[in-house]
């Protein structure tokens, strides 16, 4: 288990699509052209946590669920 939460701001969203391609189990990119969470957890955390690092928008935020303690981007 994963157990992470993951944020999208959508408006900073470019639909690069970085993030689908490096953890494809767990984004996607909408009808609106934005990426969406579709599983935080289909993916292995690593990954997970890569293809939010990966945002070149920095659109992501990723906090673990457990802690609070946020992950990407590293604070």
């Amino acid at each position: 288990m994963n157990s992470l939460h993951l944020l999208i701001d959508r408006d900073a969203c470019a639909a690069c699509d970085l993030c689908r391609e490096n953890a494809p189990n767990t984004f996607e990119i909408d009808a609106e052209a934005k990426a969406r969470v579709i599983n935080p957890e289909g993916d292995p955390r690593d990954v997970v946590l890569m293809a939010a690092d990966s945002c070149p928008m920095g659109a992501i935020t990723v906090h673990d669920a457990v802690t609070g303690e946020r992950l990407v981007p590293k604070g």
